[in-house]
């Protein structure tokens, strides 16, 4: 593929996050790769959301649909619409991502190096306060397939220009930044969508670490995450850790690992005292109960979409 001629493809899920988007499609606009398409799921939108994204972009595809389909499902629609495109490349995007104005470009160069690279990825700093700080969420997540025990080599440090290496080897990449080769995606899928949100980027990781493939990620390419972490997101918290808790015994399950199931299940009952001070100080007591059905729903096989947490 040729870097000036590879059409990328910008695959975003949007569920009400009117708050976030000016300030990504602003980012994407101002990107030096001009190359670009955006492919937009409507999961049942509520606000301004999608009118907002057509000021910014006229022509941008939008994919309806009547109830939330996920962020697994949701970007496999689009995957599908943007290779029926001519998409070669893809890009899996959060709503309330910012971009730097390289970040396309060197992602781009990258994937391209080595026709054993299936997909790559930015370094992600935390947005809103600490955006002036550079601090790193996560650059360089690397995990063990059969525990599941993974590190993030460089989170919560400060980033200085020089002192961290501009590439990196990885097995998986964030799956709200991933940025993935069109001809893999047609031969090992996308994201499986049984685990609705979170999880699916580890499951990515190890089809894509099965088929031979490795993955790179760059601080050449730099993004920031204005999520909302405060307490007072209660709601959110809840949400997060159910899904987080189930996709990981939703995977156990689906590759048979019930050694590390088990061990993980042990582990969870020595530490149930000390998840009580952590629950009520990361938002409250009735956190513990959506992290501790994540659990039971992923041991019982509970698939997609749950009707147990809210949306």
């Amino acid at each position: 593929m040729n870097n000036h001629l590879s059409k990328v493809g910008i695959l975003l899920v949007v569920t009400n996050e009117a708050d976030f988007l000016p300030v990504l499609c602003n980012s994407l606009i101002n990107q030096n790769y001009k190359n670009i398409k955006l492919f937009v799921l409507d999961n049942n939108c509520e606000d301004n959301s999608i009118e907002i994204i057509q000021t910014f972009f006229p022509d941008v595809f939008i994919l309806p649909v009547k109830e939330n389909a996920g962020f697994a499902r949701g970007n496999n629609l689009l995957a599908e619409e943007a290779i029926k495109s001519g998409c070669e490349l893809l890009f899996t995007l959060n709503p309330d991502i910012e971009l730097e104005e390289n970040c396309i470009n060197s992602l781009v160069k990258l994937i391209n190096t080595n026709e054993k690279i299936s997909a790559v990825g930015p370094i992600c700093f935390f947005g809103r306060e600490d955006k002036n700080l550079n601090k790193i969420q996560f650059y360089a997540s690397k995990i063990d397939f059969n525990s599941r025990n993974s590190v993030s080599l460089h989170s919560n440090q400060l980033f200085i220009e020089g002192k961290f290496p501009k590439e990196i080897e990885v097995n998986i990449v964030g799956g709200g930044i991933t940025f993935i080769k069109a001809n893999i995606v047609k031969e090992i899928g996308l994201f499986d969508e049984r685990y609705y949100i979170y999880g699916e980027e580890v499951d990515l990781g190890f089809r894509s670490f099965r088929a031979g493939y490795k993955m790179m990620v760059t601080s050449e390419a730099k993004v920031w995450h204005h999520h909302n972490w405060s307490p007072k997101n209660k709601k959110q918290y809840y949400f997060s850790y159910f899904y987080i808790n189930r996709a990981k015994f939703l995977y156990f399950m689906k590759y048979k690992l019930y050694k590390p199931l088990i061990i993980v299940l042990i582990k969870e009952l020595l530490l149930f005292p000390s998840k009580i001070k952590w629950s009520i100080k990361t938002a409250d007591l009735k956190l513990l109960k959506f992290y501790y059905l994540g659990f039971l729903h992923g041991v019982l096989n509970k698939q997609n979409k749950s009707s147990i947490i809210f949306e």
